[in-house]
């Protein structure tokens, strides 16, 4: 399955659902909601598609957490390269 994830900036997921939420440097990056079967990978290259680099010249490290109904039923921390080291 190959989705395309309409991330929310920087405000807090509703308490439903099936989202997924990404921090970055201890800051809400932004919040998707998901469909059944969406893969981690997925996840990770969708947000990194998404996400503006600015001004880091670092890449960042990011903790994705997957929540239903207001709880937490994965995490995992992944890596966004900065803009021109992307493919």
């Amino acid at each position: 399955m190959k989705t395309s994830l309409a991330w929310n900036p920087g405000i807090m997921p509703p308490d439903k659902g099936l989202i997924v939420w990404v921090r970055a440097e201890s800051t809400m990056r932004g919040w998707a909601t998901l469909s059944e079967g969406v893969t981690r990978e997925e996840i990770e290259e969708d947000f990194t598609a998404a996400y503006d680099c600015g001004t880091h010249f670092e890449p960042i490290v990011c903790q994705a957490t997957i929540q239903r109904a207001g709880k937490n039923v994965d995490q995992w921390k992944f890596t966004v390269k900065k803009s021109q080291d992307r493919p």
